[in-house]
C-alpha cells in the first residue's frame, strides 16, 4: 500500500502493477489509499480511492466529518504518529475509537523511544481498557529515496533500512488473498509489524486477532531474524510476563503457560541485532467462543 498526503493521483499506475508477472505462489496485490492530512492529524485511508476535503476550520466536528467520510468508502482507518507535535499530532482524542489502527511505529523513529513509545503506551492503555484498535506502522517515506536523512549517529536501528516498507505490517491470510481478505486480516488485528524479524504467535494454540476462554494457557512462540535474535518478551496486559533471551541464533522458539482471567491479553515483542524489532497483534482472553 502507497499513500501520499490528500491526493490519489498515482493511484491508477498503483493498481496497473497487479499486472506485473510474479511467478506463483508470491503475488504482487496493490491496495489504493489515501493520507488525509490535517492541522488535526494524519489519517490513512486504506483500500479506497477517494479524496475527502480535509479542512478543518470548524475543528473537532470537521474531524468528525472528515472519518465519517473516510469510514463511509469502505476503507479502513488508521491514525498515523498521534503524539507527533501539532500540527502533525492528533488532537481529537475522543474521536479515536472511530479508528481501526493505531500506528505504534512511524518508521521515522525509532521503535519504543519518544513519540513511538507513546503511541505504543497509548495503545496498551486502550486495550486495558477494552478496546481494540490493530496495531500498525508506516515507514513515511512518500518518495523513493528512504528517510536516511534522518539518520543519527548511535541509531543502531537504522541499519535495517529507511526504505519504503521497512517497517512493514505482515498479515495472516489464505494463499491467494483478495484485497477485502488483507483488509479483513488488518482490521481485525491477524497481523504483526517488524522490520526483520518474524515472530509466529499464538495462545492457546490461536494467532493474533483470536479470541481464547479463560484457564491455563499455552503460549508458543518461533521466530526467525537473519541478522541474528536477542530477545523475546511476552507481554500479558502490558506487562512483561515473561522474557527469553537468545544469543545471536538465527531461529529462536519458546513456550510457557499462565493462568488467563477474562479481559487478559497476550502479545509478543521480538528484538534482533542492528535494531530489529516486530511486534505482533494480541489474543484476547474471553468467556465468549475461541475465534481464529
Amino acid at each position: 500500500m502507497v499513500t501520499d498526503h490528500n491526493t490519489t493521483a498515482g493511484t491508477a499506475e498503483w493498481l496497473h502493477g497487479e499486472r506485473l508477472f510474479v511467478a506463483p505462489p508470491m503475488r504482487y496485490l496493490p491496495i489504493p489509499g489515501c493520507e488525509i492530512t490535517t492541522d488535526r492529524g494524519h489519517f490513512n485511508l486504506i483500500g479506497a480511492d477517494v479524496s475527502i476535503d480535509h479542512a478543518t476550520a470548524a475543528g473537532t466536528s470537521d474531524t468528525a466529518r472528515i472519518l465519517a467520510e473516510a469510514k463511509a468508502s469502505g476503507g479502513l482507518l488508521q491514525l498515523n504518529h498521534p503524539h507527533l507535535q501539532s500540527p502533525m499530532g492528533f488532537l481529537d482524542w475522543e474521536l479515536l475509537p472511530e479508528f481501526d489502527l493505531l500506528e505504534v511505529w512511524n518508521g521515522k523513529g525509532q521503535p519504543n523511544a519518544s513519540t513511538n513509545a507513546e503511541a505504543k503506551q497509548t495503545w496498551y492503555e486502550l486495550l486495558n481498557q477494552g478496546i481494540f484498535i490493530a496495531a500498525s506502522c508506516g515507514s513515511d517515506n512518500h518518495d523513493v529515496t528512504g528517510g536516511y536523512m534522518w539518520a543519527r549517529d548511535g541509531d543502531a536501528w537504522m541499519n535495517r533500512g529507511l526504505f519504503s516498507g521497512s517497517p512493514a505490517v505482515y498479515v495472516e491470510t489464505g494463499a491467494t488473498p483478495s484485497r477485502d481478505e488483507v483488509l479483513a486480516a488488518l482490521g481485525q488485528g491477524r497481523s504483526f509489524i517488524t522490520n526483520g524479524p518474524l515472530p509466529r504467535f499464538a495462545l492457546a494454540g490461536r494467532g493474533p486477532g483470536s479470541r481464547v476462554t479463560p484457564g491455563e494457557l499455552e503460549v508458543t512462540v518461533a521466530v526467525t531474524d537473519v541478522r541474528g535474535l536477542e530477545r523475546v518478551d511476552v507481554i500479558v496486559n502490558g506487562e512483561v510476563r515473561h522474557q527469553h533471551a537468545f544469543a545471536g541464533e538465527r531461529d529462536g522458539a519458546l513456550s510457557f503457560s499462565f493462568a488467563g482471567a477474562a479481559g487478559d491479553w497476550c502479545l509478543v515483542e521480538a528484538f534482533g541485532a542492528d535494531g530489529g524489532y516486530a511486534l505482533t497483534n494480541p489474543v484476547f482472553v474471553d468467556t465468549a467462543s475461541p475465534t481464529q
